[in-house]
């Protein structure tokens, strides 16, 4: 008799099912066959192939003992004891199985996570918005969007605005120079980000799969947009790219039009728009952090879960010398391109904080010197100018989250670092 760690009880004679409502087969960078299981409530595992047959056999009809007696005369030929042993480390605790019969039943009301992948950098405080029956009449138009010859149509008419745009005197293009200007400038571009996401839902649904709710949510500590897209994990690997690149590509049209408002009008709030949207594709096609580029990098090369290998190699590359054992990612099955990459992308993240870190810590006394200042002057300026009072209210918003972002990672570090150290106590 086994028990797993949330208490329910599997025994030889037990009969299990398997709840999981998707199981398809999914590429993930090593040379084994590997599977992707979700649940109800939308968690996903990837699971190596023995383990997938163990779970499309428990159909509630069958105990431990008959699914070893039926793949008996398979090459996959596993005894009860083992089976047991899978059900309970394996299937159990991620909720993709319950046991049926006189066993009590694994409760099924796990709050719900992300994708494959998901750290603690990444997003928080995620609150739906918008749900996916509300979406549809919106995003069903859209996907017109992606058809070949619109596509290319809309990619040419991106890349005129921008050449026209950045081809206008420096004088007809100005960034906002007033409080108010740079407040309209910022809700215009925040509509564009509602666009963006509208992009990622149409792409998914252009392709025959549903997309969830759109939410609001924290990024470390920038306040974002969300659009629920877990499903396209089902989807082939360039489709899952074309989801990925969606959002940027409808934010950049919105490019277009905002072109010809900063043509007619000549107010700086219309360029401060096409800035930001600018700014916000360069730095989401950055693939060091979990934004459009990072989520495009692992669709395109099939390499899941590629920041999390790629922190696990350098925690045990760095860690060597004290315990003298060959990295797990080396001593897997890992192919030798998605080995290069996982390797690569470690490379560029200590080479990134290498780059950044020196100037973080240069630019937190500036930052906190601004954020005081600010916070001070906001009170005074209110009254004799609104427009000032604005701007120091949005420098010490940006001081405040830089600061703020500083310690998190900080914080992620000390977890990390304690883990590795008990880790290593451990062995």
């Amino acid at each position: 008799m086994q028990t797993d760690p949330d208490g329910a009880v599997v025994r030889s004679n037990d009969r299990v099912r398997n709840v999981a409502t998707e199981l398809d087969r999914f590429e993930d960078g090593t040379r084994g066959v590997r599977f992707r299981a979700r649940t109800a409530q939308g968690r996903q595992f990837l699971l190596p192939e023995p383990v997938a047959d163990i779970l499309r056999l428990l159909d509630g009809t069958r105990t431990p003992r008959q699914v070893s007696a039926a793949l008996a005369g398979s090459s996959r030929a596993i005894g009860p004891e083992r089976i047991e042993e899978v059900i309970t480390r394996d299937l159990l605790p991620k909720r993709l199985v319950e046991t049926v019969g006189d066993a009590p039943p694994v409760s099924n009301d796990a709050p719900a996570t992300a994708a494959p992948g998901r750290t603690p950098w990444d997003f928080s405080l995620r609150v739906p918005l918008v749900s996916q029956e509300r979406l549809a009449p919106v995003v069903a138009p859209l996907t017109s969007l992606f058809r070949p010859l619109t596509a290319a149509v809309c990619l040419a008419a991106i890349v005129l605005a921008h050449v026209a745009f950045y081809q206008l005197p420096v004088a007809q293009r100005a960034m906002p120079s007033s409080g108010r200007d740079f407040l309209l400038a910022f809700l215009l571009a925040f509509l564009t980000v509602c666009f963006h996401e509208l992009g990622h839902a149409a792409a998914c649904r252009r392709f025959g799969c549903q997309h969830d709710e759109i939410g609001f949510c924290l990024y470390l500590i920038f306040p974002a947009l969300y659009v629920n897209l877990s499903r396209a994990w089902q989807l082939p690997r360039w489709q899952r790219a074309v989801i990925d690149a969606g959002g940027m590509y409808f934010q950049l049209l919105m490019v277009v039009p905002l072109y010809f408002a900063c043509l007619m009008t000549g107010r700086s709030y219309w360029a401060g728009a096409i800035y930001s949207i600018d700014f916000a594709v360069l730095f989401s096609i950055n693939p060091l952090l979990r934004f459009d580029g990072y989520w495009l990098l692992v669709d395109l090369s099939g390499v899941a879960n590629l920041q999390r290998r790629a922190l696990r190699l350098l925690g045990d590359t760095f860690a060597w010398p004290v315990r003298r054992r060959t990295p797990q990612l080396l001593a897997s099955d890992f192919r030798r391109g998605p080995l290069a990459l996982v390797a690569g992308y470690a490379l560029f993240l200590v080479v990134a904080i290498a780059l950044l870190l020196p100037q973080v810590f240069l630019a937190i006394p500036r930052m906190s010197s601004q954020l005081l200042e600010s916070l001070a002057r906001i009170p005074g300026e209110l009254i004799r100018n609104p427009d000032a009072a604005m701007l120091h209210l949005y420098r010490s918003f940006v001081a405040f989250a830089f600061l703020f972002m500083f310690v998190r990672p900080l914080r992620r570090l000390s977890t990390l670092w304690r883990g590795l150290v008990h880790r290593q106590g451990a062995q």
